[in-house]
């Protein structure tokens, strides 16, 4: 291991430069590798982050993040820099061309072009997220994800921090620590009944009109439909293959069980068909968390998060440590307070909800930082990589597209450190109605080869 120490004149921004060398360290990447000192003493090597007028600089300080005033993510660029073949990008204020070169070697000091810590500070904090303003919201306090950085130039598909984190430890003869991809595969149970009653299905067949399905596929929707008012056949959304028997995977079930805002779908707790996906996800070890309604999401009271957290408790006679908000609604300040205070030591919610990739540039588990008190949250988030209704949205709707969209993702799966699925228990028999076979999507996660298991047919 060794240990670096940090030498920088911005005092006043102790602790957010904390944060960020806390999160090297114990990225997955620099495990075991690196630990920062507080002192040049203690240190075996020392790294100079100061303004590139300083002689004695090996990261260039920006003080454009680190600093009083507040940036708008429409002022700064994600500026390209190659090393070692592979394509990094800054957050700079200025536009610059041509692609530079990440390292520039001068008697024999190594200096890096941009100002690697605030990149990783914008990203991770989702500093961007506390400067925009409310017309950048949709009705449930989300961004409008065409607004973030990452999506507004393209590269929300790209883990830009990992893959800066990895360099960075390059640049100082540091060998990153390359594990096997980790998988982690999450469903959000908001509806157990595909078929609740005849105006719901006429409504899907209209849908499904609108979206030009022949007479066949609408034809194959009113037997699924009649099977099951008549008891031959379980409700589609009911069924339980969509829970994996994988081994190798880490599982997630998520229960929506309150709210009363209109979109949100309590489940009963007590109803049959709750209790044997409950069941079955128990003996397939599945972690079971709460789901947490669109109603406490948006209210400031604490009180209504709680009594649905109590209420999943008490049916499951066990604790309840892990959660994801219904519709991905999340606060970058609020949210992650609410949820320690609930006692809930782990997230889910990080993500995109109409895009596949990297919210945060990251996929590793993390803790997003706490503005208000200048240190990280106790929460540890899990970013959310890929979701089926994200795909579905981002291909219009499309197989194809779908389809394509999740191979160009995966052809670079090796290179990720961490990938988080979430598949709806009701997204298997949706798309079906509009052509889409789900499963076999589905069903490549858990398989051991992942250079055949993700690549799809169209």
């Amino acid at each position: 291991m060794i240990r670096l120490f940090v030498d920088h004149d911005l005092q006043q921004f102790d602790a957010e430069i904390a944060y960020v060398l806390d999160f090297i360290e114990n990225h997955p990447y620099a495990k075991q590798r690196i630990k920062f000192v507080n002192s040049p003493q203690e240190a075996e090597k020392n790294l100079n982050y100061r303004p590139k007028s300083d002689l004695e600089c090996n990261i260039p300080s920006q003080k454009i993040l680190f600093s009083k005033a507040c940036v708008d993510n429409h002022q700064l660029f994600p500026n390209q820099y190659i090393h070692q073949g592979e394509t990094l990008y800054s957050v700079e204020e200025n536009d610059k061309s041509p692609i530079g070169n990440f390292v520039i070697n001068a008697d024999d000091r190594i200096l890096m072009a941009f100002d690697v810590f605030e990149a990783i500070f914008f990203h991770i904090s989702r500093y961007e997220e506390r400067n925009i303003n409310s017309v950048s919201k949709d009705s449930l306090g989300r961004v409008n994800e065409s607004e973030l950085f990452l999506v507004r130039f393209g590269l929300e598909q790209i883990p830009v921090v990992d893959r800066l984190i990895y360099h960075f430890l390059k640049c100082l003869s540091i060998a990153p620590v390359i594990g096997t991809p980790k998988k982690i595969i999450t469903h959000d149970i908001d509806h157990t009944k595909a078929f609740k009653h005849f105006p719901g299905l006429v409504k899907r067949i209209a849908k499904m009109g609108l979206n030009n399905m022949g007479w066949s596929m609408i034809r194959k929707v009113w037997k699924a439909y009649s099977e099951v008012v008549n008891g031959k056949k379980e409700d589609p959304f009911a069924e339980l293959r969509f829970l994996s028997n994988s081994s190798h995977v880490e599982k997630h079930l998520f229960l929506l069980v309150g709210g009363d805002h209109n979109l949100d779908t309590p489940r009963d707790l007590k109803s049959a068909e709750v209790n044997s996906i409950l069941q079955k996800a128990i003996m397939l070890n599945y972690n079971i968390g709460i789901h947490p309604s669109i109603e406490s999401s948006m209210s400031d009271e604490l009180s209504i998060l709680l009594s649905e957290i109590d209420l999943l408790k008490k049916s499951m006679k066990q604790g309840v440590e892990n959660s994801r908000s219904h519709y991905l609604c999340f606060d970058i300040d609020a949210t992650p307070r609410k949820l320690e205070m609930a006692g809930i030591k782990r997230d889910f919610t990080l993500g995109y909800h109409s895009h596949i990739g990297f919210r945060a540039g990251t996929s590793v588990d993390y803790h997003l930082f706490d503005f208000s008190n200048r240190k990280k949250f106790e929460l540890l988030s899990t970013p959310l990589i890929v979701m089926d209704t994200a795909i579905w949205h981002f291909a219009d709707k499309s197989p194809m597209r779908f389809k394509e969209t999740w191979n160009d993702f995966h052809k670079n799966t090796k290179s990720y450190i961490q990938i988080c699925y979430n598949f709806h228990n009701s997204s298997f028999f949706d798309f079906w109605c509009f052509g889409l076979n789900l499963w076999p999507i589905y069903e490549s996660i858990s398989r051991e080869n992942q250079k055949s298991a993700h690549n799809i047919k169209s």
